[in-house]
């Protein structure tokens, strides 16, 4: 229900910027466009699953950042709403800790996930055009195919640490943002965040086996997690170079 409102809240964001940029908009038909890069820095954040029955060591929440660049092309009509699309690549990680607990005592061991994606956001942009200084707001859906992924215990333990196979998987995402404009160059300033409703099944986040043994609880003999990401925060700039097409 939370993310119907938050959605329904954007939604009606756009629809209020795009009307409020049309009654100043000149008349006439007019489509801009923009071509350019962009780069930026992320915070990642993965929850750990809802079990019953935990492997030991237990799996945490894992927190990290990372970052990346990327192609952008957008299109607005009136220079008020429109699409955009981009392509980046970018590099991801983040850090857990788990209590390790054995016949000897316990003690805390950190872990790592590590991951290399390839990330498609697909927005439907609203803009003001206020002069040289746009504020605009963004929504869509992030397509996310990773090329590689690392799980990683940064201690000796004897259970077989595995990495996960790359996943594939989307967040949904809004940014907000201000382009200001130089003659035909454009440079765009956005915070953007992305966010996903996790799988309930915790196969789809994690795997672990056992080999029973006299205790009757048994000995954990492999772990791997999952590096696909349940939210990102992005802070982002860009470089674009831009003109318009009047019919």
């Amino acid at each position: 229900m939370a993310r119907r409102w938050v959605v329904g809240l954007g939604v009606a964001g756009v629809a209020a910027m795009a009307w409020c940029g049309a009654a100043q908009a000149e008349p006439g038909h007019e489509v801009t466009w923009a071509l350019g890069g962009r780069m930026g820095v992320n915070a990642s954040l993965l929850t750990p699953p809802d079990l019953i029955a935990e492997p030991n060591p237990p799996i945490p929440a894992f927190l990290g950042s990372g970052g990346g660049v990327g192609l952008s092309a957008e299109a607005l009509y009136a220079d008020v709403v429109g699409l955009g699309a981009e392509l980046w690549t970018v590099s991801t990680g983040g850090r857990g800790r788990y209590r390790f607990v054995s016949a000897q005592g316990s003690y805390v061991v950190e872990q790592r996930l590590e991951a290399s994606e390839l990330q498609v956001p697909l927005l439907v942009k609203g803009q003001l055009p206020l002069g040289r200084v746009k504020p605009w707001l963004a929504l869509g859906y992030t397509a996310i195919f990773q090329t590689s992924a690392t799980y990683a215990v940064e201690a000796p333990v004897q259970t077989a640490i595995l990495s996960p196979e790359p996943a594939s998987y989307g967040l949904w995402t809004a940014g907000l943002g201000i382009t200001v404009e130089v003659e035909r160059f454009r440079f765009p300033v956005e915070v953007r965040g992305g966010w996903r409703s996790l799988s309930g099944d915790p196969a789809a986040r994690a795997a672990w086996a056992y080999i029973p043994d006299e205790s009757g609880a048994g000995t954990l003999t492999q772990l791997s997690v999952g590096a696909a990401w349940e939210a990102q925060l992005w802070v982002v700039v860009g470089v674009h170079y831009g003109g318009s097409w009047a019919f």
